[in-house]
């Protein structure tokens, strides 16, 4: 059995006195059951920013949901590619596991983006399940990357 993809597309323009920008951003996720106990997971995001953008609002790479053994905003510039997997599988009770793998890179312009700059995650975590209803899971995740770790506790899953 296959879950219906999810893609978001969203856009923003700011035109404040400092600053006229634009914000652009698509996020495609599959899952696919593999079993009662177990799902798949993919997503893919891209982010563009242009015009004279503030750095608050730059195309970020790393974090709780993204990139996961990076802190938040590790990668930072105007144009993001990300590709993320996760593996999820109910072991008992309310008790699950996941493993992840991610890769992914940011850069000035589109044309900078290439093969030999992806930056690369993986992990694994806990799964402890508050809500069947709702699928509210609480999320233990560890992630590792070059020269960096994190550890991540959340109310909601990555994607």
């Amino acid at each position: 059995m296959e879950y219906l993809p999810k893609c978001n597309t969203s856009g923003s323009t700011s035109t404040s006195q400092r600053f006229q920008f634009q914000v652009f951003s698509l996020d495609f996720r599959k899952f696919f059951l593999l079993s009662e106990r177990s799902v798949l997971a993919l997503q893919g995001i891209a982010g563009l920013t242009a015009g004279n953008t503030p750095f608050r609002k730059l195309e970020e790479l790393g974090g709780s949901d993204m990139m996961r053994g990076y802190y938040a905003g590790r990668f930072t510039d105007k144009c993001l590619t990300a590709y993320q997997a996760e593996y999820r599988r109910l072991l008992f009770w309310r008790i699950g596991m996941v493993a992840f793998a991610s890769t992914g890179q940011v850069s000035y312009d589109l044309n900078d983006f290439r093969l030999d700059s992806f930056h690369y995650a993986y992990g694994g975590g806990l799964r402890f399940m508050l809500s069947k209803e709702e699928k509210l899971n609480l999320r233990l995740d560890y992630g590792l990357a070059k020269h960096s770790n994190a550890l991540n506790v959340q109310l909601r899953e990555a994607f």
